[in-house]
């Protein structure tokens, strides 16, 4: 028998969406056009359902998926301003056809800032395509405070790197672990921050990981995974600047104010392997 268990984050309301009919309105192709034209007002009707039965989860909306380069074309989120801190941009990117990773982050960025809203990469290559570039993916949402989730793909057309004998995801087709996938997406990370985020860094190869935050004090206390088994066989050390406390316990780092805390202190983590 199997369990699964999941946890509620929110509603993404049309994974992919398509611009409509692009032939009886070609304009509809141009980058952010039909953002404006067709997306925006059909989210607005089904947040304001959402909206009736719960107010408080978050609501991710996505723009066509040929406006990465270019700005998307939302004048706001889902419900207006009121629901900024409750909407998150939901964008994707696989290469190819995207290209530029840079400049792509670069245009969300502009967009969750000029909304007023979160982000989050919500799909791109985890098992299939160039490892380096999935590393690089992973890199630039820490470098730009994004949550990201991966796809994985069968490999079909020879798109991933392990066709001999796999079928896919992080395991072969005998059920043994493809230990280079799990490796990869194993990173250290921070699953709860109490307080504003600065930047968070993390490096794939040493396991060497940096927190940098404004601590509230009423927030509670800042949480951060580690895998032992990829990156710290031999243990770590925590170093950490600034007026708070911390313990390890089951594979997390719990970092918590003491009587000397004070808010919007900096707070410099820095997790290393031994």
């Amino acid at each position: 028998m199997k369990l699964f268990f999941y946890a509620k984050i929110g509603y993404e309301l049309i994974n992919e969406p398509f611009a409509g009919n692009i032939f009886k309105n070609p304009l509809l192709l141009i980058p952010g056009f039909a953002d404006r034209l067709r997306l925006q007002d059909a989210y607005e009707v089904i947040a304001q359902e959402i909206r009736k039965y719960d107010e408080d989860h978050i609501i991710f909306f996505e723009s066509v998926t040929w406006d990465n380069m270019f700005k998307v074309g939302f004048t706001q989120p889902p419900g207006g301003e009121k629901y900024s801190d409750r909407s998150v941009l939901a964008y994707h990117y696989y290469n190819p056809p995207d290209f530029a990773m840079e400049l792509f982050f670069k245009e969300r960025i502009k967009d969750i800032q000029r909304l007023n809203i979160a982000g989050f990469l919500t799909e791109f290559f985890v098992s299939s395509g160039s490892q380096s570039e999935n590393v690089k993916a992973m890199d630039m949402c820490d470098e730009h405070n994004q949550s990201w989730l991966g796809w994985l793909y069968k490999p079909y057309l020879g798109l991933c790197s392990y066709n001999d004998g796999m079928n896919g995801g992080f395991y072969y087709n005998n059920g043994t672990v493809i230990y280079d996938i799990v490796h990869i997406t194993a990173r250290t990370y921070a699953s709860a921050i109490a307080g504003n985020t600065i930047n968070q860094y993390f490096n794939s190869t040493s396991g060497e990981y940096e927190l940098k935050y404004k601590i509230c004090i009423e927030c509670g206390q800042t949480e951060i995974n580690y895998n032992t088994e990829h990156y710290y066989p031999q243990g770590f050390n925590v170093q950490i600047t600034g007026n708070v406390q911390h313990y390890s316990q089951n594979g997390q780092v719990f970092i918590y104010p003491n009587s000397n805390s004070q808010s919007n202190e900096l707070i410099t983590v820095k997790i290393n392997a031994n």
